[in-house]
């Protein structure tokens, strides 16, 4: 029974030093119409948070003007 109280002793504690994080790191390569990387090139990317559904109401919104690197990295 002593080793089942340690176990859930540890888990209980564990969970307190749990932490959201403030942000998140996304990565991605843009490309044309064709399929071609966009490199070395200044483009548009906006980054939006949707309540229930793709098309449900928008509760967070983030736009960034990036230039790619050279393979078309963002």
């Amino acid at each position: 029974m002593r080793p089942y109280a340690l176990l859930t002793a540890l888990l209980l504690v564990t969970g307190l030093f749990a932490q959201t994080p403030e942000a998140f790191n996304y990565q991605g390569v843009a490309r044309d119409a064709g399929g071609d990387a966009l490199a070395n090139t200044a483009i548009g990317v906006q980054f939006q948070l949707h309540q229930g559904t793709a098309v449900g109401t928008v509760v967070y919104s983030e736009t960034h003007n990036p230039t790619t690197k050279e393979r078309g990295l963002l």
